[in-house]
């Protein structure tokens, strides 16, 4: 359940919400989300860029937000079984 303020702060900034599933089903999302963060992380903030303005900071992020989805786009998915 989503709070007022939560509704109104996405609303505001145009973010769709989008929620892991409970339980056994979900268990595996949760993972996968953080290490995505990770990733982006470490290959683009790593070492701090510099930028003269939160505007040039924030192209920058799309920038590399669209190139990692391209290079993810053309990689075959790969899949880990723990035995």
């Amino acid at each position: 359940m989503e709070t007022d303020r939560w509704i109104a702060f996405r609303s505001h900034f145009g973010i769709e919400s989008f929620y892991c599933r409970s339980g056994i089903d979900g268990a595996h999302e949760k993972g996968g989300v953080e290490w995505q963060i990770v990733y982006f992380r470490r290959n683009h903030f790593t070492p701090v860029p510099e930028v003269a303005s939160l505007a040039e900071l924030n192209e920058m992020v799309e920038q590399w937000d669209r190139s990692t989805a391209t290079a993810r786009s053309r990689s075959a998915p790969t899949v880990t079984r723990c035995r």
